[in-house]
């Protein structure tokens, strides 16, 4: 699949405690790695619009098929660590899947 994708996000109440959840599904094609990255930073910032907008949420879980390995930048940027566009790096090797067949 190669076109949009999405994310969908709820927030409910259980046991006195606010939870956000959101669901996502990244792009599977190895030579979108930019679409990767925009589509994850738009994801972080929607987490941080929807909580300041909802505010006092008590966990954020954010779940799905993100198409990236751990050891990829994106997902390490999800972790906490910020991207660093100081480098080049091939679009196909963005996700970390490029060792996977």
């Amino acid at each position: 699949m190669d076109g949009y994708h999405v994310a969908i996000a709820c927030t409910f109440e259980f046991s006195r405690k606010k939870i956000l959840v959101l669901s996502y599904h990244g792009p599977w094609n190895k030579k979108r790695g930019a679409m990767l990255v925009w589509q994850t930073v738009a994801i972080l910032k929607s987490i941080q619009r929807i909580v300041e907008t909802e505010g006092n949420v008590d966990c954020v879980v954010l779940a799905g098929d993100f198409n990236m390995s751990p050891s990829s930048i994106v997902y390490q940027h999800i972790l906490g660590s910020p991207l660093d566009f100081n480098f080049q790096i091939e679009q196909n090797l963005i996700s970390g899947l490029h060792n996977n067949k």
